[in-house]
């Protein structure tokens, strides 16, 4: 039920391969704000996190050694101001995976 999605990009992060894109939740619908529109699935819980209305998720999906690894950071509608963008990118361009 994703309202946009970037083409996937990809990436290297220390040796490892995968894809790097945005998702964007509706920014209205029944199900926002409720556990049916789920990001990702964990062991734990099949609905993981929910979204807000307009809610952007950048996703960084890697595949290290036979384990998906997601590096994910959100921001609201709204969020104009480019510093709170920038420490967001900069916090996910900041993560590195050591053996």
């Amino acid at each position: 039920p994703w309202s946009a999605v970037t083409s996937p990009t990809d990436i290297t992060v220390d040796g490892f391969h995968g894809k790097e894109f945005e998702v964007t939740s509706p920014t209205s619908s029944p199900c926002v704000g409720t556990d049916d529109i789920a990001t990702w699935a964990t062991v734990l819980s099949d609905r993981a996190n929910s979204v807000a209305p307009g809610e952007r998720i950048r996703l960084r999906i890697l595949d290290v050694r036979g384990t998906r690894v997601v590096i994910a950071g959100t921001y609201l509608p709204g969020t104009t101001s480019l510093q709170h963008l920038a420490e967001i990118n900069a916090i996910i361009d900041s993560v590195r995976i050591e053996p």
